[in-house]
């Protein structure tokens, strides 16, 4: 796969989702419109209380923040993935 289209990324293999991810260079913001159409498909179909739901670069590397309510303590250390991207889940603090 070349030229990314989400489509293409949805369809792809997880292996070839992890290569791509590791090819891209992030500091020069390759892949981004492939990771925040991620991020905003995982805020409309998550099953669990997210919020804030936005792409982040950690170590050179495309991952997604989600901010969690009342579900945060069971999400925070499961290393959940979604279509490629590690989701980094933070605490969501009460008022």
């Amino acid at each position: 796969m070349s030229e990314q289209t989400i489509e293409n990324w949805m369809n792809a293999l997880d292996e070839e989702r992890a290569s791509i991810l590791a090819s891209w260079d992030v500091d020069n913001d390759e892949g981004k419109d492939i990771v925040e159409s991620i991020a905003k498909l995982l805020e409309k179909e998550c099953v669990y209380d997210v919020i804030d739901v936005k792409p982040i670069k950690v170590n050179g590397s495309w991952q997604i923040q989600a901010s969690a309510g009342p579900d945060y303590d069971s999400l925070k250390n499961r290393g959940i993935e979604f279509l490629g991207f590690k989701i980094a889940f933070i605490k969501v603090e009460d008022d």
